[in-house]
């Protein structure tokens, strides 16, 4: 039994309606994300930058194909790499992993999808986000670097 069979008869024993002998076959079809218009889905992702762009593609098979029926938007990428510092510039927008007592400090642009509620009034000013993480600052600039080297078409 898939999902959406497990969750029709799970909605419809919660309300009481226990007659095993209904008749799927006359409900809708349901719809999925997939059904939407593709001039649609591409309304939605057209203004994606690169790493929403690649968790995109890391949601399901549909999803990747269409994530990658578009332009890779990689202008530039430069990455410089030391002993406690991994710091890279990717479409003008700078990032920046430095490693500390126990852990990494991260900082990237405002732009990614980011709960801002406790930064700084020079990080307002200039549209960054800092981090601190336990992890350490190789593994964390890996968790922003791999997927956009796995893109097609690069």
């Amino acid at each position: 039994m898939g999902y959406p069979d497990f969750e029709f008869w799970y909605h419809r024993f919660r309300l009481g309606k226990l007659d095993f002998d209904y008749d799927r076959c006359e409900d809708p079809v349901p719809k999925t994300l997939m059904d939407m218009p593709v001039n649609l889905m591409r309304k939605i992702t057209e203004n994606l930058n690169p790493y929403e762009q690649c968790y995109l593609r890391s949601m399901n098979h549909d999803m990747k194909n269409f994530a990658d029926s578009f332009p890779t938007v990689f202008e530039s990428i430069c990455v410089e790499a030391n002993d406690s510092l991994i710091r890279w510039k990717l479409n003008r927008n700078d990032f920046e992993c430095t490693e500390v007592d126990d852990g990494c400090t991260f900082t990237k642009p405002k732009c990614l999808n980011t709960d801002t509620s406790d930064e700084t009034i020079a990080q307002k000013f200039n549209n960054i986000v800092t981090r601190k993480y336990e992890e350490c600052h190789v593994k964390k600039s890996l968790e922003y670097l791999t997927p956009l080297f796995k893109a097609p078409k690069l």
